[in-house]
């Protein structure tokens, strides 16, 4: 059920509309608000979406409000759909140029917005991607690495285009989008507790013209290994399910794109990650029922030539043996397999690691004879293009 609970609009056009879901965030929604109050930029709408808090987060929110008349805040509310579908809802109400995505738990500095306008203005972009600081529960900040690089080499480079450069971060805290393009592009949210950000940055990209970067930090993100999520995407049964969904979807998406390189460094990252992600589910009986889901899901594409050997090199065993095991069997197998192999690969194998990298997994299989000349050489030609340009 949605219930728009109050909304004021003490603003007219907004240069930047800030969307935040939340899910039992009673503890640090006022913190992330007061980052926001705090901007240097000030034309600021703000739309809360309260997917299904079962603690204070509305009472939260109210007084907040009645605190600070005279922000511009949208507080919405509805039954528990998670963040995909919450954020689909922010985006009905934005009337910002420009739309900011932010956690619940999260929180923005001071010149952050000023500084995407910046750039927003200097190359009239669909997207500005921004660094960020990140810390594992009270942990010391830092920069990722990944990050620092991508918004270091790619100042003043129009990534548009650009899936696996522009992808490193899928995440959607630290961009800012041009409403416009997300609307005359029909971009919107996959309704999932997982893989929705990825997806839709995705399609961003598909469609973008210009996608610029600042190394300039301009979100903080906190990561919580115990206790709840403020926007319902903890490693659970439900939320799993979403991410095994959201496999087919990047098949689909890559597939139609024909770009190899990216396909291959994608689905390889994350199928690995789901299945580091399935290991990590106490119960015995949910950790195979999950298994079961995602080979079910992986099972379409046994005889695919373009698919099936590649998934096998992924598992660290055949897509075929794979789908007939439980869990713990297939850990056990895999481990047999590799156990019996003698080279490089093999022992990095050994050890439980599922991210082989990409070059290494076409170049095992081509020379395995599992996969044609013409494939390869799609691949490669990929890849050296890029490395050309990164």
């Amino acid at each position: 059920m949605r219930q728009a609970v109050k909304r004021d609009s003490t603003h007219k056009n907004h240069i930047i509309t800030t969307i935040i879901p939340a899910y039992n965030a009673e503890k640090s929604i006022c913190h992330a608000l007061d980052s926001i109050r705090k901007q240097d930029e000030k034309n600021i709408q703000i739309i809360i979406i309260d997917d299904g808090s079962t603690d204070n987060t509305g009472i939260e929110v109210l007084s907040y409000m009645d605190m600070h008349a005279d922000m511009d805040i949208v507080y919405l509310c509805q039954d528990n759909a998670g963040p995909g579908a919450a954020r689909n809802l922010g985006l009905e109400y934005a009337d910002g140029t420009y739309i900011c995505f932010l956690d619940s738990d999260d929180f923005v500095p001071a010149h952050a917005y000023k500084q995407f306008l910046n750039v927003a203005n200097t190359y009239d972009c669909d997207v500005v991607i921004g660094s960020y600081m990140r810390r594992v529960d009270n942990e010391k900040w830092y920069i990722p690495d990944y990050i620092r690089k991508l918004c270091h080499d790619s100042d003043g480079i129009n990534l548009a285009g650009d899936y696996v450069v522009a992808m490193k971060n899928p995440s959607l805290w630290n961009r800012m989008y041009k409403r416009d393009f997300l609307n005359s592009n029909k971009i919107r949210f996959l309704n999932e507790n997982h893989g929705e950000d990825c997806v839709f940055n995705l399609d961003v990209l598909k469609y973008a013209a210009s996608v610029y970067t600042t190394d300039s930090i301009c979100y903080c993100y906190s990561k919580r290994l115990n206790g709840r999520d403020s926007v319902s995407t903890s490693w659970s049964y439900v939320n799993t399910i979403s991410r095994i969904r959201a496999i087919d979807t990047y098949f689909l998406y890559f597939d139609g794109i024909g770009d190899v390189y990216a396909e291959i460094v994608y689905i390889n990252s994350h199928i690995s990650y789901l299945m580091d992600g399935i290991r990590t589910i106490k119960d015995k009986d949910e950790r195979n029922s999950l298994y079961q889901s995602f080979m079910v899901s992986l099972s379409k594409y046994i005889g695919n030539k373009k698919y099936e050997k590649f998934i096998s090199a992924i598992l660290g065993i055949d897509l075929d043996i794979a789908v007939l095991l439980t869990f713990d069997a297939y850990l056990i197998q895999k481990q047999k397999f590799w156990n019996g192999r003698t080279d490089t690969a093999s022992n990095n194998h050994s050890s439980g690691s599922t991210n082989q990298d990409s070059k290494d997994i076409v170049l095992q299989q081509f020379a395995n004879g599992k996969i044609g000349f013409k494939y390869i050489i799609k691949y490669f030609s990929a890849w050296i293009k890029y490395k050309i340009h990164h």
